[in-house]
């Protein structure tokens, strides 16, 4: 009895240890598909395109811990970074980034949704409702 207390005593510090080590920084990217209320807006500076996003991560446990940018290619990616919430960090972010020399998108998360330039949506076909008529 006392050799399977061992072991199991080992499994459980091998399991924390591990799960420790993964998310050893506490951090997360967010995903555009966890963001409330997201806008982006463009504006000139300048001379320069600069793009301004806003938004709330849902996620309760979370808050914005930093913005980071990459630039790959002719892709700006934006990543909102989360830590656990904390007194003084909130869910929401407002972030303005000016778009340096031959940037042709600009992507959010690691999902790479395009936020900019804002994806083509073809109109309306006229007599085609986006919602369906409960009256028909």
């Amino acid at each position: 009895m006392n050799d399977m207390k061992q072991w199991a005593l080992r499994c459980v510090v091998l399991f924390v240890a591990s799960v420790c080590a993964c998310s050893a920084d506490g951090m997360k990217k967010l995903e555009f598909k966890d963001v409330q209320n997201f806008s982006v807006t463009e504006s000139r500076r300048d001379g320069r395109l600069t793009l301004h996003i806003s938004g709330l991560a849902f996620h309760s446990a979370l808050a914005v811990g930093r913005i980071e940018t990459t630039r790959k290619d002719g892709d700006l990616i934006i990543y909102v970074i989360l830590v656990p919430a904390r007194k003084g960090l909130s869910g929401r972010f407002d972030y303005e980034v000016g778009l340096p020399p031959g940037i042709q998108r600009v992507l959010f998360g690691e999902g790479g949704h395009q936020i900019w330039p804002i994806p083509h949506q073809e109109p309306e076909e006229p007599g085609n409702p986006p919602f369906p008529n409960p009256t028909r």
